[in-house]
């Protein structure tokens, strides 16, 4: 499938929908490397545009989702067609409930009344859906170390979605997996 990528603010934003979105990550998932997927919106764009460190990190995604409608629009501009943006956390909720098993899905979240909460959700989502490991490890005390027990986790169980709070820049260890870059704060219903 082809990955259109237009550049707005000098950050190559892919042409895409809910389901390309979803088919492009399934390739990248057959890919013996991790990749890493990020929604941006006006505010990521911006950043980049003014950040240079933070602009070479979005360079390095494989796929970067139009989530707004300004960026639609721009997009649009350029010849695009689309009709919608690709909102993260609907992304996120999307990939869920139309990738069962034999993905696999890695979570992680600040208790374990979130993370129980989460996979309540999820499940009703996806009722065959595999959870191959949740930390709740806080990234403020102690982050290095939380960092590595988090990336020796989610390699050993080799997930094929990393749902989660990450970083473009982090948790390059040779397993194959997706790290969508996005926080659901709300519940899906």
């Amino acid at each position: 499938m082809e990955n259109r990528k237009i550049r707005i603010l000098g950050v190559p934003v892919a042409c895409v929908t809910y389901d390309s979105a979803l088919e492009i990550v399934s390739q990248l998932a057959r890919e013996p490397r991790p990749a890493a997927v990020c929604p941006a919106n006006t505010h990521i764009l911006a950043e980049a545009r003014h950040e240079p460190e933070f602009a070479c990190v979005m360079e390095r995604f494989d796929l970067v989702l139009p989530d707004g409608m300004p960026v639609v629009w721009t997009l649009n501009l350029c010849g695009a067609g689309l009709s919608d943006r690709v909102y993260g956390p609907y992304f996120t909720r999307h990939a869920l409930k139309n990738t069962p098993r034999p993905w696999r899905h890695f979570f992680f979240g600040d208790t374990e009344e979130v993370l129980e909460a989460l996979k309540r959700v999820v499940v009703q989502l996806q009722p065959n859906i595999e959870s191959s490991a949740r930390s709740v490890r806080r990234f403020g005390h102690g982050r290095k170390r939380a960092k590595r027990s988090l990336r020796r986790r989610s390699t050993t169980r080799r997930p094929t979605l990393f749902g989660s709070r990450c970083r473009a820049d982090g948790w390059k260890s040779g397993s194959s997996r997706i790290n969508i870059a996005t926080i659901a704060a709300f519940s899906w219903r």
